[in-house]
């Protein structure tokens, strides 16, 4: 019997796991960005664009950690929508901050797209000006 509870126990926690692996990037998420980008990443109207099934989010992941730090000031279109709306940097978060934030959204809602790692966001953000 304990056998069995604990075996329960063991996969229960393996498949509560595997669905919230970027805990830390969620929290960071749901803090800095989800007032504008929405929960579920489907952005707010046509002020602030979608990070879930983002083409512009999907193919610029080299510029999203200095997008992350310094903001953004210029027009992006974003799924064939323009949006305008610049965005406030966060210089307050740290590079593992921004890699957990990054590693969130890539795997978040209906995105698949590859992990990145703390090497590459700080070789990214050397790029930033």
């Amino acid at each position: 019997m304990k056998t069995s509870i604990l075996l329960l126990m063991m996969l229960m926690s393996f498949f509560f796991c595997q669905n919230k692996v970027y805990v830390q990037g969620e929290r960071l998420y749901n803090t800095y960005c989800s007032n504008c980008h929405g929960k579920d990443g489907m952005g707010l109207k046509n002020l602030y664009p979608p990070l879930n099934n983002s083409d512009y989010y999907e193919e610029n992941q080299d510029m999203i950690a200095c997008i992350i730090l310094k903001g953004l000031e210029e027009e992006i279109v974003v799924n064939g929508k323009d949006y305008m709306m610049p965005m406030v940097g966060f210089d307050n978060l740290t590079d593992v901050d921004i890699t957990n934030i990054i590693n969130y959204v890539n795997t978040a809602w209906d995105n698949d797209i590859e992990e990145t790692t703390i090497q590459q966001v700080k070789k990214d953000l050397e790029k930033c000006n």
